[in-house]
């Protein structure tokens, strides 16, 4: 509400398609308090959440003034202005924004505005606003990944091969994080993705255990792993369990070599529903009402084995 009062009081847009200078800003400002109350870990749960929405439409002259494309995709846009024009620069944008007596009390357009953005960050931004503001979809990346021994040293070389895969849209830019997670630690590289295909590689003192795709939430796209890589193949909510029935289920393995080894990672299941840690096989008879969500790790039989976790969920009803 504090939000809303401050761009709402002071700067308004100028007209209806320009909504979102408004309601984009006080979302955002919404979620902004929670990262300096809550902390960075709150904040980036807040930011998923809008990621995870399904948007069909643009934030300049929505087809619909009051829904989540203004406000939350909205929201998460002006988090990639953040990350595109650096930190100290968007805020130093929003108090050249707010303090130009050209909109003081008064109203604003798009256009006004990404001429302050331009001008403090001495970029130009005309392929962020076609992209983000009036554009209506997302990328889709799709990911694949292996390792070896490195050649010259020690450790281990990670290649990550990235695709746009998105069907009937154009190329996106757009700047990304990739994450190598590992026994030691986590190392992560950033790059621009513009092209159909990308490549990268990074080096790791340890076998890599997962990669992470933006893992600190700054990208407004879809994110799938290659058809080809190890991976589990059954979908988080796994099917409810019934009491006074047998459960089978699996997690489903595919493009491993077996035997396979599983571990817990966190969290727990069912009582009553017990896991094959080396087939991925459930069985059981459910114990307890309610649900329960758990993350497992698998590794194959390679000689350097590939790894894959996902986190399920598993409801057990009467």
């Amino acid at each position: 509400e504090l939000a809303h009062m401050w761009w709402g009081d002071y700067i308004t847009m100028s007209d209806w398609p320009h909504i979102w200078l408004n309601e984009s800003f006080a979302t955002y400002s919404d979620a902004l308090y929670h990262e300096y109350a809550e902390g960075t870990e709150y904040f980036q749960a807040i930011l998923r959440s809008y990621r995870n929405q399904e948007y069909e439409g643009s934030i300049y002259d929505p087809a619909y003034l009051f829904d989540r494309i203004v406000y939350t995709k909205g929201a998460f846009v002006m988090h990639m202005l953040r990350r595109t024009v650096g930190e100290d620069n968007f805020w130093t944008i929003l108090q050249t924004y707010y303090q130009d007596q050209r909109f003081a009390y008064s109203n604003a357009s798009t256009a006004q505005f990404r001429e302050i953005c331009e001008t403090v960050s001495g970029q130009d931004l005309e392929w962020f606003f076609d992209q983000w503001i009036f554009g209506t979809k997302r990328p889709t990346i799709q990911y694949g990944w292996d390792y070896e021994p490195a050649s010259q040293a020690s450790g281990y070389v990670t290649t990550i091969d990235l695709e746009q895969v998105q069907e009937d849209l154009p190329l996106f830019k757009i700047e990304l994080d990739v994450e190598v997670q590992t026994a030691d630690g986590n190392f992560m590289e950033s790059l621009w993705v513009e092209n159909a295909n990308h490549s990268l590689q990074i080096a790791t003192d340890s076998p890599p255990l997962n990669v992470a795709m933006d893992p600190e939430i700054w990208t407004l796209a879809y994110f799938q792993v290659d058809p080809d890589q190890f991976q589990f193949t059954a979908q988080k909510k796994l099917p409810a369990a019934h009491f006074g029935e047998i459960y089978q289920g699996t997690l489903g393995l595919t493009n491993g070599q077996p035997p396979y080894s599983l571990e817990l990672l966190d969290g727990e299941l069912p009582m009553g529903i017990n896991l094959d840690f080396t087939t991925g096989e459930l069985s059981g008879f459910p114990l307890e009402k309610g649900s329960k969500s758990f993350s497992i790790r698998a590794s194959d039989s390679r000689a350097n084995p590939r790894y894959t976790e996902k986190q399920f969920s598993l409801k057990s009803l009467y």
